[in-house]
């Protein structure tokens, strides 16, 4: 099972989206289409796989924070150990 653990930096709020039955999905569900964080704020996403042997954390995804980055610049970044 695939879950995502969406924080809102700037409040220190955790959302967990799932299950999702594959990564794919999990991504479509959460961040896919997406451009900026809620409300403009610092949002990451962590992606996590879920197994009998514990959780594997798979990527993250980050919007940073509208007023922290020059106009123009892409707020979106990806890190991914898969």
């Amino acid at each position: 099972m695939f879950y995502v653990y969406e924080v809102l930096a700037s409040y220190g709020d955790l959302t967990i989206y799932g299950p999702f039955k594959s990564l794919s999905e999990s991504k479509n569900e959460t961040t896919d289409g997406r451009f900026r964080g809620i409300d403009g704020d610092k949002t990451i996403y962590t992606f996590v796989e879920v197994t009998s042997d514990g959780q594997k954390i798979l990527g993250e995804v980050t919007f940073e924070d509208e007023c922290m980055v020059d106009e123009g610049e892409d707020l979106r970044s990806e890190i991914w150990k898969v």
